[in-house]
């Protein structure tokens, strides 16, 4: 259990993190910006593979990890030029511990080819299954129009547990 303080903590964290979402959505597009686009959707998260343990133990007995993740993020595109973009993301699922993980934070990403993008965020996170709320996480991304498949690593939670990668969906809603 966590102390009350750290808590308290996260949550302040997590309500600065949002009004900057919402602050970023509203904020007027800079005059004379070239390359720059807006983009809102939504992150569908799904699935999770689990590479180093099919299960985990609990305390009393082994537990099979949850590798069906549901959960609903927001997407937004702050901006960009040539090949770079820049992403606020905001979410919730549930883990393969079966804990709801709560994180917001920045993205960056750089296209390399086509629809292929790569990059990386710092997002914070407020889970029980997180030993730390700041998660730098890798970030592959195939954009096609306005769907895009996302895969990332996720590092393990504890000592003896198995990292896992992580599959989700994106579908942008409005662009400008």
């Amino acid at each position: 259990m966590r102390p009350l303080g750290i808590l308290t903590a996260s949550t302040r964290l997590f309500r600065l993190a949002f009004a900057g979402l919402a602050c970023a959505v509203a904020a007027p597009r800079e005059a004379g910006a070239q390359g720059e686009r807006r983009e809102f959707g939504l992150d569908i998260f799904g699935v999770s593979w689990h590479y180093d343990a099919r299960s985990y133990w609990d305390g009393a007995e082994m537990v099979p990890y949850q590798e069906r993740n549901p959960g609903v993020g927001l997407h937004l595109r702050i901006g960009g030029r040539g090949r770079h973009v820049w992403m606020l993301k905001a979410g919730g699922f549930e883990d393969s511990f079966r804990n709801l993980s709560l994180f917001a934070g920045p993205v960056w990403q750089y296209r390399v080819l086509g629809g292929l993008h790569a990059g990386a965020g710092v997002l914070l996170f407020r889970s029980e299954s997180f030993v730390s709320p700041v998660v730098p996480l890798p970030l592959l991304t195939y954009r096609a129009g306005r769907v895009g498949i996302n895969a990332t690593w996720m590092p393990p939670g504890e000592a003896d547990a198995s990292g896992a990668f992580a599959f989700f969906g994106t579908v942008v809603l409005w662009r400008r």
